[in-house]
């Protein structure tokens, strides 16, 4: 019964996690879109640079919270 609700606890989490790319994508594209109007080629290297290190912060806490969420299962099976 106690896997259960971090079973759920941990989906609710993933999905927010998933929501939090998703716009994290449409505000750097809407960043990138009017740096092209604009030809500001360094900046853009910038955002993406930026971008990168976001997404790749993002993924380090998903696995994070992956890694916690096994941890307590297998607790709870011992």
């Amino acid at each position: 019964m106690y896997l259960l609700p971090c079973l759920i606890e941990f989906l609710i989490l993933f999905l927010q996690h998933k929501r939090a790319i998703r716009l994290l994508q449409q505000i750097y594209f809407i960043q990138l879109f009017r740096l092209l109007k604009k030809q500001s080629f360094i900046k853009i290297k910038g955002i993406f640079h930026e971008a990168s290190n976001l997404n790749n912060y993002i993924q380090n806490q998903g696995k994070r919270l992956y890694e916690l969420y096994m941890k307590d299962k297998l607790e709870f099976q011992n």
